[in-house]
């Protein structure tokens, strides 16, 4: 995931985070990742990724309670990745989408604190739906910590 999103970028030390303050503050999570980049072209910028894996949606309320990122100065994009959210199909496609940015916006506006303090530009979200195609969720420092509605289903 992480170097088919950052294509064309630099990426190096895709590495798990271990440290018990941010695996045992944040009970909701069942892996912890952290990288650096750097933009195509951009020699000498260099930036921290920061990726929670979450096994379902309802890790939501537990996130919102305790969430403790890693102990670094800046985290320049944060990856929510939510392994299983409900399949959205048929008629109820709408509604189901609609409760599910609902939801994580809620959890956006609850953390969005913790993101400004670690100087965090943008939070991407992925729900992956079994045997479907994931959904993607864009939320910027820049749109006040809301939801950037023309890049929905777009990778990042």
């Amino acid at each position: 995931y992480i170097l088919r999103t950052y294509r064309g970028y630099s990426v190096d030390d895709i590495d798990t985070i271990e440290s018990k303050d941010v695996v045992g503050n944040t009970p909701a999570a069942v892996l912890h990742l952290l990288w650096t980049f750097s933009p195509p072209g951009a020699t000498g910028q260099r930036y921290k990724g920061y990726a929670v894996i979450l096994p379902d949606m309802d890790a939501y309320d537990s996130l919102k309670k305790s969430w403790t990122l890693p102990s670094l100065p800046e985290i320049a994009e944060i990856h929510i990745l939510v392994a299983k959210a409900p399949a959205m199909e048929g008629a109820k496609h709408e509604e189901a989408s609609q409760r599910m940015v609902a939801s994580t916006s809620d959890l956006i506006a609850a953390v969005k604190a913790s993101f400004d303090s670690k100087k965090c530009e943008k939070v991407n979200v992925m729900l992956g739906h079994v045997g479907r195609v994931p959904s993607y969720l864009h939320y910027s420092k820049s749109a006040g910590w809301n939801e950037v509605a023309e890049y929905r289903g777009i990778r990042a």
